[in-house]
């Protein structure tokens, strides 16, 4: 008599799987890509709040410009004081309130590395006076460098009527002529 053999599926048919160095390398290889991506990613974000950061920058700059330009052009009377070598205080006796209507004296000066704005009402008083406390902080402020011209005369300080005189700014590297 025979003896009947039975073969099983599993020894007939060759198992494939993937080998352990295999799943290694795609799982490297995987890693690499999201690396990449995320990496990309986080500049591109950075990249959008450095250049947000700027254009508040700008626009805190060109608000000024505009302010101070319509300020200056409206003043009956200016009073400029050099303080120390990077100081200053500015009074502008204007029409152009940002607060208040009618005459008001607006006053800018600097203190802590930052140029800030004081408004008051009334234009009675000392021109050097201001309140620190009611004062609007305005810009960063790197460097300021003030020069009036009157009849053709540099001046560094200044306090008189406003008719006839020119002001050149340099703030922060920029040039401002009012």
């Amino acid at each position: 008599m025979r003896e009947k053999v039975y073969i099983s599926k599993c020894t007939s048919r060759r198992i494939r799987a993937f080998t352990l160095v295999e799943v290694l390398i795609v799982l490297t290889l995987l890693g690499l890509v999201f690396s990449l991506i995320s990496f990309s990613f986080y500049n591109s974000i950075n990249s959008s709040i450095y250049i947000s950061q700027k254009a508040v920058e700008v626009e805190n700059f060109a608000k000024f410009y505009w302010d101070f330009q319509r300020r200056f052009s409206t003043s009956n009377w200016i009073f400029i004081k050099k303080i120390g070598s990077n100081n200053y205080i500015i009074t502008l006796y204007n029409t152009s309130g940002e607060f208040s209507k009618g005459l008001v004296k607006s006053v800018y000066f600097v203190k802590d590395g930052y140029l800030w704005y004081y408004e008051f009402p009334y234009v009675f008083g000392d021109p050097l006076f201001y309140e620190e406390n009611k004062s609007i902080e305005l810009l960063p402020l790197k460097s300021l460098q003030i020069e009036v011209i009157s009849q053709d005369k540099k001046l560094d300080e200044f306090n008189g009527k406003s008719e006839n005189i020119r002001m050149n700014v340099n703030l922060n590297g920029t040039e401002l002529s009012f």
